[in-house]
């Protein structure tokens, strides 16, 4: 046999040099790579993990805080039915707190947010409809002029653009024929008034068919409306303002239907502990600021 020439010999070697490092390689490089595939998974699973760990913790107190409200509603609520609606026996709770921003150094109530009363208040400043009350206000008010105050009501009404000055103009209407002794009529515009939506309010921020219940009251008429409409205003999703809850349990005090002193505090109880704080803001904020 002859022997392999020298460049042949060393090409082979480093042939079979190149082809056992391939086979070293290869499945180093496999493995290196199903490694790094397996860290990332790992790691996507750990950030998974701990986010539904989130997740299921944010629930849970959120379940937990709304359970914790709900039982306090619930106190509050019996506490108002026990006390019968009287401002001075409700008790202060460590868990029931009245808040609010405080904007350029004032307190800011929940109710003073809404921007109805603004306008009904722009309404009644500028305009042929704003002229027509305020003239209408002077002759009824100072002279007692009472036919002329009516037509400019009457005016008023016909100059007036929005459902809310309509609805403020009919209840001057009835206000002035009351004053003349027209009951019938008063009575007629007076029930206009009292079928107005709740949201329609003047810029006290007092519903305008609130005004209108306690001549129909007194004259023993449309008891059943004015509590189905008292019932709506205390479902609206708003805080009510001090004033209307003062004024329905003035007129629930006065009230002689049946059933119209028992069902009026109901409807006002989801509402009554924003009076009740509101009555101590003031000393609140005060200790605050001194604090």
């Amino acid at each position: 046999m002859s022997r392999m020439h020298p460049r042949v010999r060393l090409y082979l070697h480093r042939r079979q040099a190149l082809l056992f490092l391939i086979a070293m390689l290869v499945p180093c490089v496999v493995l290196v790579a199903l490694g790094l595939q397996t860290i990332d998974q790992d790691r996507q699973l750990a950030s998974k993990r701990l986010a539904d760990e989130r997740r299921l913790f944010t629930e849970q107190t959120r379940q937990a805080l709304l359970s914790e409200l709900e039982n306090i509603k619930l106190q509050e609520v019996a506490r108002a039915v026990a006390n019968n609606g009287r401002k001075d026996a409700v008790g202060r709770r460590g868990s029931v707190a009245f808040v609010g921003p405080v904007i350029d150094g004032r307190l800011q109530l929940s109710w003073e947010n809404s921007t109805k009363p603004k306008m009904f208040q722009e309404w009644l400043s500028e305009g042929n409809f704003a002229s027509q009350i305020r003239e209408g206000e002077r002759l009824e008010a100072a002279l007692h002029q009472y036919e002329n105050a009516a037509d400019h009501y009457r005016a008023a009404l016909n100059a007036a653009d929005h459902e809310a000055e309509r609805i403020y103009a009919h209840l001057l209407l009835a206000r002035t024929f009351q004053k003349l002794g027209r009951n019938r009529e008063s009575h007629a515009e007076y029930e206009h008034v009292m079928m107005s939506p709740p949201d329609l309010v003047d810029d006290l921020d007092v519903p305008l068919g609130l005004y209108a219940a306690p001549p129909l009251l007194q004259a023993g008429a449309k008891r059943n409306e004015i509590l189905a409409w008292v019932r709506l205003a205390s479902d609206e999703e708003r805080a009510l303002p001090p004033v209307v809850l003062r004024m329905v349990r003035e007129e629930r005090c006065a009230a002689k239907p049946p059933g119209f002193r028992d069902a009026v505090p109901v409807c006002l109880q989801r509402h009554a502990r924003i009076e009740n704080s509101a009555h101590c803001h003031s000393h609140v904020y005060g200790n605050a600021a001194a604090g």
